[in-house]
């Protein structure tokens, strides 16, 4: 078992690196062993990093303590199809069905083939955090949408995307939380108005408590003001159109 955890740190070491020269980004090789590198993940999290091949996916889980591995007889071809049928489904360019049915029932594909359950099973209680690094057609399906055990990601976990795993960074000291409340409201260049968005607000202001909060409405919602906002809060909650 030692032998085969140290076997996945390798694999998953090689697909970071092969990743980081083709992005032209590789910032070198870590001295770090194997085993330093496990004790340096932060207790609190977990990393769920995926492979789509084109034959199968495999999916890889660390935590501080632990290394395991699974392989779905997903084609890449299949991880598209599904992606791409969750778009359709929810945009509204398929019908003849309940979109919010047929695209649930999508997402419960993507995390079976993804082997969710079984990923997310074996993770301790402790564990509040879930890095997520998708690949291939991956890229393009929101995580927060999958459900585990009847319950949304994002309920159950602080969810981040990154585009390789990185080494693990040493421990910061903790800032104040602040949050952040962006909603655009009018209409855009070929999609409707979202006349609610505003509604979304108070439940999200009850959820975070007395946490300082930045509120961005429409002309203030701008790309520059929204990324710069999220570099700092601990909470966010956006409703706008992609």
């Amino acid at each position: 078992r030692w032998q085969v955890a140290r076997r996945l740190h390798v694999i998953a070491r090689r697909i970071d690196r092969y990743k980081e020269e083709v992005a032209g980004t590789r910032a070198g090789v870590s001295a770090r062993s194997w085993v330093m590198w496990q004790m340096a993940q932060p207790a609190d999290t977990a990393t769920l990093k995926l492979l789509v091949l084109p034959d199968r996916v495999l999916a890889i889980v660390r935590t501080r303590f632990g290394l395991r591995f699974g392989v779905s007889p997903v084609s890449q071809l299949q991880v598209r199809g599904l992606v791409r049928a969750w778009h359709e489904w929810t945009t509204g360019l398929r019908t003849g069905g309940d979109y919010q049915a047929e695209s649930a029932a999508v997402a419960r594909d993507i995390g079976a083939a993804l082997q969710l359950t079984g990923a997310l099973d074996s993770l301790s209680s402790r564990v509040k955090a879930l890095r997520l690094i998708p690949d291939d057609g991956l890229h393009g399906f929101p995580f927060a949408a999958l459900k585990y055990r009847e319950q949304y990601l994002v309920d159950r976990f602080a969810l981040s995307i990154h585009a390789v795993e990185g080494e693990p960074a040493r421990r910061q000291r903790r800032q104040p939380a602040t949050a952040l409340f962006a909603g655009v409201s009018t209409e855009a260049t070929g999609f409707p108005a979202l006349t609610l968005a505003a509604e979304e607000m108070p439940p999200f202001r009850a959820w975070t408590g007395k946490v300082p909060m930045t509120d961005l409405r429409n002309e203030t919602a701008t790309r520059a003001s929204v990324t710069s906002a999220l570099e700092s809060c601990a909470f966010a909650h956006i409703a706008c159109h992609g």
